[in-house]
């Protein structure tokens, strides 16, 4: 489950980094605040300070 959600996590905030696709231009900063929510439950989850 760990390496599920560190992958998830890497992958959110790898793609919030992309151009916004035409007709979504709100996806990046959804994935960007998701990704630091899942950042905080690996964090939470691990015991990692970052």
């Amino acid at each position: 489950m760990t390496a599920a959600l560190a992958g998830f996590t890497g992958f959110l905030l790898w793609k919030s980094g992309e151009p916004d696709p035409p007709g979504l231009p709100t996806v990046r900063a959804f994935q960007r605040g998701q990704g630091a929510v899942a950042l905080d439950s690996l964090r939470l989850r691990t015991g990692w300070d970052a």
